[in-house]
């Protein structure tokens, strides 16, 4: 059986399949121009946003870079500048007092309000951006319940393959039994391998339960022999 990649990982790949499904719409469909101007998104605001989408989505950072209009190597900037959950010479007359694009501010004018943010200059490109990473938030949750969708019905599946491979080993057991002459351990055997079908019917049981309330419940911490063995 191969390797299940992890939920993030799901999650990535439905939002980048999403995500290029959407720009082809976009394409064949272009909105009508304007509309951002009138939003009152600041450079506050868009940071806000993309800090989101960093800190608690499935939107990868290059992603993130191109929906915010900004250099990928910016928003790790930013991350570790404002200390964001990880996913992962000057001149005489200025002062080191930085606003937007770590630009530097004249002396006389470093106690007037200064607007910080990604695009602090480009109010217009702010909006669009900020615009940008609701539509990317949109994606990433649809994506992320898809994904978890996605592993919880493989879960189930594998729940049903151990309880199918514990039936067996009971009743191949059972026909060996029945077959041969008696064994001193196979009052033994037999509790060990009903033991084994119990606990995967359980966890099927289990399973279809969390499905109804779509919800993930982790695998148990038990591993299963190929062969049921004896202590």
């Amino acid at each position: 059986m191969t390797r299940r990649s992890s939920l993030r990982a799901q999650a990535r790949d439905i939002y980048r399949d999403l995500a290029a499904k959407k720009a082809a719409e976009a394409t064949a469909d272009p909105p009508s121009p304007g509309g951002f101007g009138g939003q009152g998104l600041t450079a506050q605001n868009l940071t806000e946003k993309v800090r989101a989408l960093y800190e608690d989505s499935a939107v990868p950072v290059r992603e993130i870079a191109g929906v915010a209009g900004v250099s990928e190597r910016t928003i790790y900037k930013y991350a570790a500048k404002q200390r964001w959950r990880k996913r992962y010479a000057r001149a005489p007359d200025c002062a080191p007092v930085k606003g937007a694009g770590a630009r530097f501010i004249r002396r006389a004018d470093k106690e007037k309000p200064i607007a910080t943010g990604l695009k602090a200059l480009d109010p217009a490109g702010a909006a669009r951006a900020a615009a940008g990473c609701r539509e990317a938030a949109l994606l990433s949750r649809a994506a992320q319940r898809q994904a978890e969708a996605a592993q919880r019905s493989e879960a189930l599946i594998h729940a049903i393959e151990w309880s199918n491979s514990a039936f067996k080993e009971l009743r191949e057991f059972w026909e060996r039994r029945d077959k041969d002459p008696p064994g001193p351990f196979d009052d033994r055997v037999e509790r060990v391998l009903t033991q084994v079908v119990n606990m995967a019917l359980s966890h099927w049981e289990a399973l279809m339960a969390a499905e109804e309330r779509n919800a993930v419940i982790p695998a148990p911490s038990v591993v299963i022999p190929a062969k049921a063995g004896i202590q």
